[in-house]
This record gives C-alpha cells, structure tokens and sequence, in this order.
C-alpha cells in the first residue's frame, strides 16, 4: 500500500549493570548472544506480533519486521 505503509523494526541493545549502581550508562558492558524476546500487545492485552533472537557480538539486537 503506498502512503500507507508501516515499516516498523524494534532496536535494542543489552547492557549489564557493570557497577551495579542501578542505572543504565553507555560505559555499562555490553551482552552478547542474549536471547532476546520482543512481544507487541494491544492495549487488551493481545499479542499483536512477537520475534525472538540474539544479540550481536556488539550486543544489539534488532526485530526481523
């Protein structure tokens, strides 16, 4: 559909809480080859869509819609 069309992906990268202060920083380490579960859900509560993978050697995983 032109004008119309959703081309949507979900961008995550997986840190560990390296000095375990309970915030998320860009020095935290990275994660790889974590499964990774993404599920999107409407507001009732029903799956809509769902992909699951593993991160990268740099700790980035990214949905395959």
């Amino acid at each position: 559909m032109r004008g119309k069309a959703h081309d949507e992906r979900v961008v995550v990268v997986i840190r560990r809480d390296s000095d375990a202060d309970g915030t998320t920083e860009a020095t935290d380490a990275i994660v790889a080859d974590a499964t990774v579960i993404v599920e999107v859900r409407d507001g009732n509560g029903n799956l809509l869509a769902s992909d699951t993978g593993f991160t990268d050697r740099k700790g980035v995983f990214k949905s395959a819609w």
